[in-house]
């Protein structure tokens, strides 16, 4: 398998992931049912998958894998998705700031003063600031703020987390698949404290923070991540 595996399981144990959890259950599924679940979030990639499985673990349940194929001279990836039956999330990108990607460039960073160490550690957009703000609550930005690193994105009832350009194995993707249960379950509890149910009619949106719309899934095909400084520089040339 190529892809930073070894970097990946270093900075899963040094970010303090926890032990992998002993009764989780894995059952292997087939590479386009793992795809496809990743589409309701990515809408454009990966195009291929290998080392797909189902977990159930926590009293979650979803889907880990390693995508293949998200645009030129991306990397493989270790991404796990999971669906929230009856939930409909609002629709957000969280990226760790020091793998700022491009085309979050000119999008708002919603900010949580109450909450410094997660605020340094990501940038966070979203389609509706104030929805995203109730869905990131003082439980999830606690967690989040003692676990850097991570990137989540959201669709609908669809979430997928992963390690930017990771490829993980062995111990560090135990711990990571138990830490994803974890996060999930807890935003999983902010919507339906929410009422971030199916039902539930959404406001009219800003379409210039379309942050899962067309001019995003163009600008992922054309770019791949950068540091900070490198995205600062992109933005002195425009």
């Amino acid at each position: 398998m190529t892809g930073n595996s070894t970097d990946g399981n270093q900075a899963l144990r040094r970010d303090g992931c926890p032990d992998s959890d002993p009764g989780a259950q894995v059952s292997a599924i087939p590479a386009p049912e793992f795809l496809e679940k990743l589409r309701k979030v990515f809408r454009d990639g990966p195009l291929e998958a290998r080392n797909t499985a189902e977990v159930q673990s926590q009293g979650m349940r979803f889907v880990v894998g390693d995508a293949f194929g998200w645009g030129p001279d991306s990397p493989p990836q270790t991404v796990v998705a999971h669906d929230a039956e009856g939930l409909r999330f609002p629709t957000f990108a969280l990226q760790p700031r020091q793998s700022f990607q491009s085309f979050f460039i000119g999008m708002p960073d919603i900010d949580f003063p109450a909450h410094p160490d997660f605020s340094k550690a990501y940038f966070l957009c979203g389609e509706n600031e104030k929805d995203v703000g109730r869905l990131f609550n003082d439980r999830v930005l606690a967690a989040l703020g003692r676990l850097p690193g991570f990137r989540i994105e959201s669709a609908g009832s669809s979430m997928a987390m992963l390690v930017p350009d990771q490829v993980l194995t062995g111990d560090a993707l135990k711990g990571f698949a138990t830490t994803a249960a974890g996060i999930f379950r807890l935003f999983d509890e902010s919507a339906r404290a929410s009422g971030f149910t199916k039902e539930r009619v959404l406001p009219k949106l800003n379409a210039a923070l379309d942050v899962m719309g067309e001019s995003r899934s163009e600008a992922r095909r054309t770019f791949v991540s950068r540091t900070n400084a490198e995205a600062r520089a992109h933005v002195s040339r425009v």
